[in-house]
């Protein structure tokens, strides 16, 4: 009951901080940003990946996992967001390119991974997400 308890406020934090990204970036740039859930699937994946396959320990897969995210948010927004902004080719366009930039970041997450779910390992033996 506690685990259920503990992974339902894990499940709801994680759901605030999602939509507080929403908030953030629409509130910066004007634009809504699609792609955000994509930037949570891809660090998840990370973290997974580093922890079951190349045996990070938790803190360091989850330090990975936000490194290479920051790295793929800043890779778009350099090359595709902020050119588009600039040349002022409209919001609707932003938006669309988001979409697209999600696609390709799920697509990319399966190539990579597999359509296979993955889980991480229990922290403790008792515990497990």
């Amino acid at each position: 009951m506690l685990a259920l308890i503990i992974s339902g406020i894990v499940i709801r934090c994680v759901y605030a901080l999602i939509a507080a990204g929403y908030a953030i970036v629409y509130r910066t740039t004007g634009v809504l940003n699609f792609a955000q859930g994509s930037f949570v699937m891809l660090s998840g994946m990370t973290c997974a990946w580093l922890i079951t396959s190349e045996h990070w320990s938790y803190p360091l897969a989850v330090l990975g996992g936000l490194v290479l995210t920051i790295a793929a948010g800043a890779a778009i927004w350099v090359l595709l967001m902020a050119p588009m902004l600039v040349r002022r080719l409209g919001v609707g366009l932003a938006v669309i390119a988001t979409l697209v930039v999600s696609y390709a970041l799920t697509d990319a997450v399966l190539l990579w991974q597999g359509p296979n779910p993955q889980t991480l390992p229990a922290i403790q033996p008792t515990f497990q997400f």
